[in-house]
C-alpha cells in the first residue's frame, strides 16, 4: 500500500515539468476555487450554519484537482469548471 502511496505522490511532479505553464494556470485556478469556499465556508461558520452543498462543492474541488493533475486516477463523478460553477450557484449565501 505504501508503494501505491509513494507512486501517487511523484506522479504530479513528473507531470508539472512537462507542462509548466498550463500547470500554473491550473494551481491559480484551484487556489482561487479554494479561497472562494474558505470564505464561504467561514462566512456560514460565523452565523453558526452548516450547508450540505458547500461540502459537496468541496469534495467536487478535489475531484476536479485529480482530473487536472492525475487523470489517470479518474474522479469519482463528472467534474468540470462548468460543473462546479453551477454548483457554486447553489451554495447558501449568509
Amino acid at each position: 500500500m505504501i508503494h501505491r502511496w509513494s507512486g501517487w505522490n511523484s506522479f504530479p511532479v513528473i507531470k508539472l515539468g512537462a507542462n509548466y505553464n498550463r500547470d500554473r494556470v491550473h494551481v491559480e485556478e484551484l487556489q482561487r476555487l479554494q479561497d472562494q469556499w474558505q470564505a464561504r465556508r467561514e462566512a456560514l461558520a460565523r452565523q453558526y450554519l452548516v450547508d450540505d452543498v458547500l461540502w459537496q462543492y468541496r469534495w467536487m474541488l478535489e475531484e476536479y484537482r485529480i482530473s487536472l493533475f492525475a487523470q489517470s486516477l479518474k474522479t469519482r463523478m463528472p467534474v468540470s469548471d462548468k460543473r462546479l460553477r453551477k454548483l457554486w450557484e447553489e451554495v447558501r449565501v449568509p
